[in-house]
């Protein structure tokens, strides 16, 4: 059986433009000085990672754009990020053993709200990129998008426009990567029965006048398959 992730296999009337732009670099100051022994964030967890000591699980969720707090668990030598912490949450927060909780501060200044800082490991350091939707040297550009599709794990087949038709998805399984940044990827099994399939809404939001673009990221697993 053949493999293909991140390809988008849709019959659709709509306009798809993914776009990041890189613009300046940002100062990111992060103070984990709230701690709690023996205390855990629960449910908000948005990755699990290995670490051998508390201070690399600081470091995880540095460099997880999301994270806000992180629970180390000393015995199982576990990191658990996530989007969320005790002061939002305050009933999240339960006892556990063996475990040692951080909440982050976070200061990160871009020169627009239209940006946000992102870490990246191939230049080691923070930069501002472009928000979805937007683009050029300072995010000025509106692309004015007719819909986004990330397909990943936090969307699924969801737009990131919450007037967008939600897509169909069939044999196909939208997983959180741990080494990506973007979210994840979708699973295609590489026959025509493993699709995603995005309609138009009935009142036709997802309607073009001139023309359409359709971009995605394909890593293809086998030789074998339709694309």
């Amino acid at each position: 059986m053949s493999f293909v992730r991140e390809v988008l296999m849709v019959w659709v009337t709509m306009k798809l433009v993914l776009s990041f732009a890189n613009a300046n670099t940002c100062k990111k100051s992060v103070a984990f000085k709230v701690n709690f022994k023996n205390k855990a964030l629960i449910n908000r967890t948005i990755s699990t990672l290995q670490s051998n000591s508390d201070e690399f699980c600081q470091s995880l969720c540095f460099r997880e754009n999301r994270c806000i707090s992180c629970t180390f668990d000393t015995k199982n030598q576990l990191c658990n990020l996530s989007d969320t912490d005790h002061i939002m949450h305050p009933k999240l927060l339960v006892n556990t053993a063996n475990t040692i909780y951080w909440r982050m501060e976070n200061s990160c200044n871009c020169d627009s709200r239209r940006m946000t800082c992102r870490y990246n490991p191939a230049v080691q350091d923070f930069r501002c990129y472009c928000n979805l939707g937007f683009t050029g040297t300072n995010c000025t550009n509106d692309l004015k998008l007719v819909a986004l599709f990330p397909l990943n794990a936090r969307y699924q087949a969801r737009s990131v426009q919450s007037e967008a038709p939600n897509g169909v998805i069939s044999n196909v399984q939208c997983n959180k990567d741990s080494s990506s940044p973007t979210g994840g990827s979708c699973l295609f099994n590489g026959n025509k029965n493993s699709f995603i399939e995005i309609p138009n809404a009935q009142d036709g939001k997802l309607d073009l006048k001139g023309s359409m673009t359709l971009l995605a990221f394909v890593y293809a697993e086998n030789d074998g398959g339709p694309l």
